[in-house]
């Protein structure tokens, strides 16, 4: 099995979850994975690694800050 490392520039911080169900209600406080807005959704990568929905009114979008980088 080959193990492969992403790093992802955005970051949505979960902060609330109104419904059980949803895929993202045990991670409030946590970041998880931004890949894009539509229609009110924020695309993620759930757990299992599938592409999955995160309700804008449930997070913020945070941009990744690497330490390391240089301003021009």
């Amino acid at each position: 099995m080959i193990k492969m490392e992403i790093s992802f520039i955005h970051l949505l911080l979960i902060n609330r979850c109104d419904d059980s169900h949803k895929w993202y209600a045990d991670k409030i406080g946590q970041f998880v994975p931004y890949l894009s807005t539509e229609k009110g959704e924020h695309r993620s990568i759930d757990d299992g690694g599938y592409t999955n929905w995160v309700s804008v009114e449930d997070s913020s979008l945070y941009k990744k800050v690497d330490p390391d980088e240089k301003e021009i």
